[in-house]
């Protein structure tokens, strides 16, 4: 037998042991995952800690367990006020997404290195509220007190009214009255602009809106999801690229909304268009996980070729083109001309819902359209009916 013969013998023999082993190691990963201890979410309430003060992230490092070679966050240190609006901006993969996640307590830093020294060494610092260490306090109504909005809103294929009443679990108005629920309902769309076009619809609340929101808008759909983060009066909110999606004439009454809601709450922004933070009162730059620049806009626009400043140029953002797309005042005649423009807005979908397009057809008529739609394959179905005629009659 030759040596090449020997070799690709061999080589068969290691592709199917190689795919064999590395079946093993995802077992074994997954294994360990499901066997990993419960995560600790009881913990301190009200009285005893309160999400009205500062939040801040102090030296905190990270990675993510499944790539623990590449660190996000390093030495990271910010502080969101309380009741101001900070944004934070930088490139893809700068660990602004990260923020999200421990704040929200999606991720855990360890702190104890005497447990798990390596774990410990990829994720360690501390993150704050008030002075008190998130950690500490009980998961679920820590959570209760953040309103997250996303880039990507998902509505569940139900009518806009229970979508926005979602926001009341884990609240104490989750087992209200249904008066009640209604009455927030109701108090939410209008902070969050949605009563707009929500009154356009033919069954107004009561509209279905189709699976994961597709008879919706985009701005449509970032609305009640504005409205369902809201319903719930948090006091932080967390805007995580909540206009990204969504074209400029939509984003600006998402804007308008996200404005109005932002105050007199915690607010962090996440974006990468920096038109929508211009107003904030600090502005973080990220870049490899750690802060690098942080101020106004004005401010941090003063240093030229800086890393704000080199973002914004990359965007041919200018004060003029900041203060076009700036979200108006919604009062007046600006409001009228907002409408008329949201009421045009289309969706991704292209199956935006509209008063004058809806069409109640019947049971009778909307079957018989379909019937005529396959005309070319009635005889395949006369076979079937005959068929299924004769087979029957056997039985009789």
């Amino acid at each position: 037998m030759s040596v090449m013969m020997i070799v690709t013998s061999i080589s068969g023999i290691a592709t199917p042991l190689n795919a064999a082993a590395r079946a093993s190691t995802a077992a074994t990963n997954l294994f360990a995952m499901i066997d990993a201890p419960s995560r600790e979410t009881s913990g301190q309430k009200e009285p005893e800690v309160s999400a009205d003060g500062d939040i801040a992230m102090m030296n905190v490092n990270f990675a993510y367990p499944g790539r623990a070679d590449v660190k996000v966050l390093q030495g990271l240190n910010i502080k969101f006020p309380a009741g101001k609006i900070t944004a934070i901006v930088g490139p893809s993969g700068s660990g602004k997404s990260t923020i999200v996640g421990l704040i929200e307590r999606w991720y855990e830093l360890d702190g104890d290195w005497t447990s798990n020294l390596k774990t410990f060494l990829l994720r360690n610092g501390r993150v704050t509220c008030g002075g008190k260490d998130v950690k500490s306090m009980d998961l679920k109504w820590w959570r209760s007190q953040i309103g997250l909005v996303q880039q990507e809103p998902f509505l569940f294929n139900d009518t806009i009214r229970q979508n926005i009443e979602h926001g009341l679990i884990g609240t104490r108005w989750e087992h209200a009255t249904p008066r009640t629920r209604r009455k927030l309902v109701e108090r939410a769309c209008k902070e969050a602009f949605a009563d707009e076009f929500i009154q356009r619809l033919p069954d107004g609340l009561d509209t279905q809106v189709g699976d994961q929101g597709i008879k919706l808008s985009g701005g449509q759909r970032q609305r009640i999801a504005i409205a369902r983060a809201i319903i719930k009066r948090p006091k932080i909110l967390i805007l995580d690229e909540a206009t990204a999606a969504i074209d400029v004439k939509g984003e600006q009454m998402v804007q308008a909304a996200l404005d109005r809601v932002s105050r007199g709450r915690t607010t962090i922004t996440i974006a990468h268009r920096l038109s929508t933070i211009k107003k904030a009162h600090n502005i973080v730059v990220l870049a490899k996980g750690k802060a690098v620049q942080q101020g106004t806009h004005d401010a941090l626009m003063a240093q030229v070729g800086g890393a704000y400043w080199t973002l914004a140029t990359a965007q041919q953002l200018s004060l003029d083109q900041a203060d076009e797309l700036e979200s108006p005042g919604v009062s007046g005649e600006k409001q009228r001309s907002m409408d008329i423009m949201d009421s045009e807005e289309s969706g991704s979908s292209g199956d935006e819902i509209k008063e004058n397009d809806y069409q109640d057809r019947g049971f009778l008529t909307s079957f018989g359209a379909l019937i005529a739609e396959q005309g070319r394959r009635w005889p395949w179905y006369s076979m079937f009916l005959f068929g299924a005629l004769i087979a029957g009659g056997e039985f009789s």
